[in-house]
């Protein structure tokens, strides 16, 4: 499972740590969020764990680096090479669904993007499944070009916290999730109203960071005990974290 939150303090990629085989079911961990290093940003993956015969975990680095090493390498142009690199290598036997978040330069400062890689037409409004599965990946950018674009559109000012999470993987533990961050959203209103007690919301990423494993590893439990045939979300959260650049626009 995997979480993209994108705030006024930067921006958060969580990831559950657990892979799971197709074939027996049995679990392993691997890493599932990279840093891009190019700019500032980071990447969380779920799906298949290997492209050909190499896994993610040192096929995406590599892929990285490569990317990397190009003439002005931008966020958009990442998400495309990832897009044509999978299309071909994958060879058919590829599900993936890519977060790709960071900092794009505009001309006069910088702002979130939030570009989605995956090789899937959409969500079953009823079930929650993943439809439409093909050999060809598509891409979007989901934040800056359409959420916010919206948002700006419908009236809201600039300068007031605005923040927003994707999040894909497993269709109940992502159901479950959403669930579990409004009515906890509620409980902490609750709690941080009461100023005598001296609570407060998150104010920095890495205080963020706390909320975000403690949503995942609610949904980990959630697994753990279950009638599912391997825990499908769980295993040590990884997060990265990538702080808002001084000259990035105000949300």
């Amino acid at each position: 499972m995997i979480v993209t939150a994108i705030t006024e303090m930067g921006i958060l990629q969580v990831s559950d740590s657990n892979l799971t085989s197709v074939v027996d079911y049995r679990t392993s961990t691997g890493k599932k969020v990279f840093q891009l290093g190019f700019c500032p940003g980071a990447l969380a993956l779920s799906g298949s764990y290997s492209v050909g015969s190499a896994r993610m975990d040192s096929w995406m680095p590599s892929a990285i680096e490569t990317y990397a090493a190009t003439t002005a390498p931008t966020l958009g142009d990442f998400a495309q090479y990832l897009r044509d690199r999978l299309t071909e290598e994958g060879q058919g036997k590829v599900d993936l669904l890519i977060h790709i978040a960071g900092y794009a330069g505009d001309g006069g400062g910088t702002h979130p993007e939030m570009w989605f890689v995956r090789n899937f037409g959409g969500i079953d409004e009823v079930t929650g499944d993943y439809l439409d599965r093909a050999d060809d990946f598509k891409i979007s950018e989901d934040f800056w070009a359409r959420d916010y674009a919206a948002a700006r559109e419908a009236g809201r000012q600039p300068g007031g916290p605005f923040r927003q999470w994707y999040f894909n993987g497993f269709p109940s533990g992502r159901i479950s999730y959403n669930v579990l961050r409004q009515l906890l959203l509620g409980f902490f209103n609750l709690v941080w109203n009461h100023q005598d007690w001296r609570f407060r919301p998150p104010t920095t990423l890495e205080e963020l960071a706390l909320f975000m494993r403690l949503e995942l590893n609610v949904v980990a439990t959630l697994f753990n005990v279950s009638d599912y045939p391997a825990p499908f979300v769980g295993g040590e959260a990884q997060v990265e974290a990538v702080p808002a650049p001084a000259d990035s626009a105000a949300l």
